[in-house]
C-alpha cells in the first residue's frame, strides 16, 4: 500500500519517521512530505516567546486535514493535547528512544565541571531554569536551529556547551555527549517518544500503523502529555515531567523550579498499574489526574502559578 506521510523538514524529523515506520516495510511503501511550521520559520526568538501552542505540529497536522497525507509523525514533546482536533487519532506511540536531556561539549566536561561564565545554549525555559538552579554562575544563551546546526554553532565557539534531548543527539549519531541527572534535569513530557497520528475515518491504514504501538511507551508518553495538558502547561512554563511503565508499576517524577532559581519542587509517586488497560485513554487521563493530585497536594503548583503570573 502506498501512503503520505507528513512531517518536519529536518533531517532529525525525517529520520523519526524511518524509525517510526521501519517495521511496516513490506506492509506499506510510504513517501515523505516535508512541512514548515511556525517554530521553523520564527528561528529568531526563544521558544518561550513564541506565541500559541503547537508551534511544530499545526502546520503538520493541517496537511492530514487537507487530504493531501495519509499520516503525520511528530516528536512527542512538540505535540499539545490541548484543543486535540477530534478529527485526529493517536495510532501509535512505537518504542520510546531516551528521555533525558543530554550535554555536549567539545572537551567531553560535565556541567559541574564547566568553569564560571561558561556559555551553554538551550532556547527551553525547562532547561534554562534546572541550569540555573543547579549552576548560577553559568550563562544560558538562546540557541535556536535544527539539532544539527546547533552542533555546528557550538564547534563554531559560538558556545561552550549546548543541551539537547539524549535521544535526538543519538538519532543523528552523535556519541560524543554527556546524560543530565534526570533528578537535576527532569525531561519534558513525552521526550523521547514519536507520535503518529492519523484521520479517524483511515481505517485500513489505521488498522496497519496500529502494528507499530507499543504499549508502555504509548502509556508513558500520554500520562505525561495529559498532566501538562491539565495543568496548562506551555513551553513559557518550565515544568519537566517523565514516567517508566516496570515491573506492574509507574513510577512517575515531576518538577519545577521558582522563578528565583533558588528553590525545586520536585514530586515522585508509584502507582500500580493494570496492564490491560495501558492504550485506553480514559485510563490514561485516570492515572494523570491522580498524579495531579500528587502534586497539588506537594504544593509544587505554586510555583508553576508563580511562572504563569511572571510571564503573563
Amino acid at each position: 500500500m502506498a501512503i503520505k506521510v507528513a512531517a518536519r523538514g529536518s533531517k532529525l524529523s525525517i529520520i523519526q519517521v524511518h524509525e517510526a515506520l521501519e517495521n511496516l516495510r513490506g506492509e506499506i511503501d510510504y513517501s515523505i512530505i516535508t512541512v514548515k511550521t511556525k517554530g521553523d520559520i520564527e528561528r529568531n526568538k526563544p521558544l518561550y516567546k513564541i506565541s500559541g501552542k503547537g508551534i511544530f505540529e499545526k502546520e503538520v497536522n493541517m496537511a492530514l486535514f487537507n487530504g493531501d497525507v495519509d499520516l503525520a509523525i511528530h516528536s512527542a514533546k512538540d505535540m499539545p493535547l490541548e484543543d486535540f482536533d477530534r478529527r485526529i487519532c493517536i495510532l501509535a506511540v512505537p518504542k520510546r528512544g531516551s528521555r533525558y536531556d543530554a550535554i555536549l561539549t567539545k572537551s567531553g566536561m560535565t556541567i559541574s565541571q564547566m568553569p564560571s561564565g561558561s556559555i551553554i545554549g538551550t532556547s527551553s525555559i525547562r532547561r534554562i531554569a534546572f541550569l540555573k538552579y543547579k549552576r548560577r554562575d553559568i550563562i544560558p544563551r538562546n540557541i535556536r536551529g535544527n539539532i544539527d546546526t546547533r552542533i555546528k554553532k557550538l564547534y563554531n565557539n559560538q558556545y561552550d556547551a549546548i543541551i539537547a534531548a539524549e535521544a535526538a543527539l543519538i538519532r543523528l549519531g552523535v556519541r560524543k555527549f554527556r546524560r543530565l541527572d534526570l533528578h537535576d534535569f527532569i525531561p519534558a513530557a513525552g521526550q523521547g517518544g514519536i507520535l503518529i497520528v492519523g484521520l479517524e475515518d483511515n481505517n485500513k491504514i489505521n488498522s496497519i500503523v496500529r502494528k507499530v504501538n507499543d504499549p508502555p511507551s504509548f502509556f508513558e508518553v500520554m500520562v505525561e502529555k495529559f498532566f501538562i495538558s491539565k495543568l496548562g502547561i506551555g513551553c513559557s512554563i518550565p515544568l519537566g515531567v517523565t514516567s517508566f511503565v516496570k515491573d506492574g508499576y509507574l513510577d512517575l517524577i515531576a518538577g519545577i523550579v521558582n522563578p528565583e532559581f533558588n528553590s525545586l519542587n520536585k514530586v515522585e509517586w508509584r502507582i500500580e498499574i493494570d496492564y490491560n488497560k495501558l492504550c485506553d485513554l480514559d485510563y490514561v487521563r485516570e492515572i494523570a489526574e491522580a498524579f495531579i493530585g500528587v502534586f497539588k497536594e506537594k504544593d509544587a503548583h505554586i510555583s508553576m502559578e508563580e511562572w504563569r503570573r511572571m510571564m503573563g
